[in-house]
């Protein structure tokens, strides 16, 4: 999100070029007005030969399939548009790299999914946050941010086993905001960060 954004910007400065990078999120082209809200994609796209990369967050609210007439009309006009803007990327009249952030892709307007199935990629980032390396990573940014001792190896692998249990027995997502949560719920109550801590049944 804000994050993702700024770590583009900084990549693009480190490689000396210059990238117009944004974020669109449903309140930025939701209207009421008939047509309005294609017309508001597609600004918020920029210039057709302008280096970009454009981030739609919670994109399931931008490009999901809806059931009352209202959403219906304005769902119309944002897939018809957004095609419009996938083509042009496609056939290479518009230089932009489109990233959708979405927590429901099953709702995604079915032509629209295809286009990143075919065209693109899809990154399942729950896959991601559930590798014991990547939260063991995490467990060290977090303590950093706490200002205590960074567990060591062993420790950060016994952490991040840990947490996957606790997220798995609750029937939760693994997301870097839950975790940074119950580390710091952990830290609080402890002052600093064991394995053991973790087996608290009130954590």
């Amino acid at each position: 999100k804000d994050e993702t954004a700024d770590v583009m910007e900084e990549e693009q400065r480190e490689f000396g070029m210059d990238i117009d990078v944004d974020q669109i999120n449903p309140n930025n082209v939701q209207t009421m007005w008939y047509g309005e809200t294609g017309n508001k994609m597609m600004q918020s796209f920029g210039p057709k030969d302008t280096a970009s990369i454009r981030i739609l967050e919670e994109a399931h609210a931008l490009l999901s399939v809806h059931e009352s007439f209202s959403t219906q009309v304005q769902e119309d006009t944002l897939v018809s548009t957004f095609n419009i803007i996938m083509d042009q990327v496609e056939h290479g009249e518009r230089n932009c790299m489109v990233v959708a952030l979405t927590r429901k892709g099953e709702s995604f307007h079915t032509d629209i999914y295809r286009r990143f199935q075919e065209k693109g990629k899809i990154i399942d980032m729950s896959t991601y946050w559930k590798d014991p390396k990547t939260l063991e990573e995490l467990v060290r940014i977090e303590a950093k941010q706490q200002d205590i001792a960074v567990p060591s190896a062993a420790d950060c692998e016994a952490l991040s086993k840990g947490i996957i249990r606790i997220f798995e027995y609750r029937g939760l997502d693994v997301t870097p905001a839950y975790v940074r949560k119950l580390v710091a719920s952990v830290v609080e109550e402890n002052v600093d960060l064991h394995p053991e801590y973790l087996e608290d049944n009130v954590i």
